[in-house]
């Protein structure tokens, strides 16, 4: 009987980030609207493309820096105003207080905390290890910036999907109210940083006996995991 939301809405913050890839900013932030609408924590992607575009727009100039920066901002942020300023003049109107639904929802979710869903800090490594253990390959992903000679544009997409994983693992590793469901919001940046560190390993060792052994490795860990666990 209850309306779920995230995988809709964790839909949407990929295509806004997708579409930021093509440099269509502004209906990158109006997407983000969308994805915001549909479930609040999913606003995460603005902060995401925020951090995104500040990385992007540098260069050795700081005022050039600035003005680049703060036009695509304007642009991102402009979009996802479409949207959002009738979602917040609405709720001033009707409550009150243009941030009530995201302070009633905090509330709620900070129930959590008191009774069933405080499972402490490490609930999502325990839980991803034991259900998709391939995930932690995305450890690796920083490696693929170091040593691969990555054309410019596959350079920006990576570190793109590595800003926007550090941003919605660390707001959901922080709160305290947790559940495996709300893991849909991030996996797919890990699926993601996955597939890429995997790829870079295979290739740099050029043996398919690599390939066997990780396999059999991680397939081991994971029944040992479910045996134990």
């Amino acid at each position: 009987g209850i309306p779920i939301t995230d995988i809709i809405s964790t839909f949407f913050a990929l295509f806004s980030l997708y579409l930021y890839s093509k440099e269509k900013y502004f209906l990158a932030g109006l997407i983000t609207g969308v994805a915001f609408l549909l479930r609040f924590p999913q606003g995460l992607i603005l902060a995401s493309l925020g951090i995104i575009a500040l990385y992007d727009t540098r260069n050795g100039e700081v005022l050039l820096w600035i003005k680049d920066a703060s036009k695509r901002l304007l642009t991102i942020f402009s979009g996802f105003l479409v949207l959002g300023t009738p979602y917040f003049l609405s709720n001033y109107f009707f409550y009150g207080n243009v941030l009530k639904p995201l302070v009633v929802g905090s509330d709620i979710v900070g129930y959590g905390c008191i009774y069933f869903y405080n499972f402490g800090p490490w609930y999502y490594v325990k839980e991803l290890w034991s259900t998709a253990p391939l995930l932690f390959f995305s450890l690796f992903a920083p490696a693929v910036l170091i040593f691969k000679k990555n054309d410019n544009e596959s350079q920006k997409n990576l570190i793109a999907i590595l800003i926007t994983t550090i941003v919605f693992t660390t707001y959901f590793f922080w709160q305290c109210h947790k559940e495996l469901r709300f893991s849909i919001a991030f996996v797919p940046y890990l699926a993601f940083l996955s597939g890429v560190a995997f790829s870079f390993l295979i290739k740099i060792f050029h043996y398919k006996k690599i390939l066997v052994f990780l396999s059999t490795a991680m397939f081991y860990i994971f029944s040992v995991f479910l045996i134990y666990k």
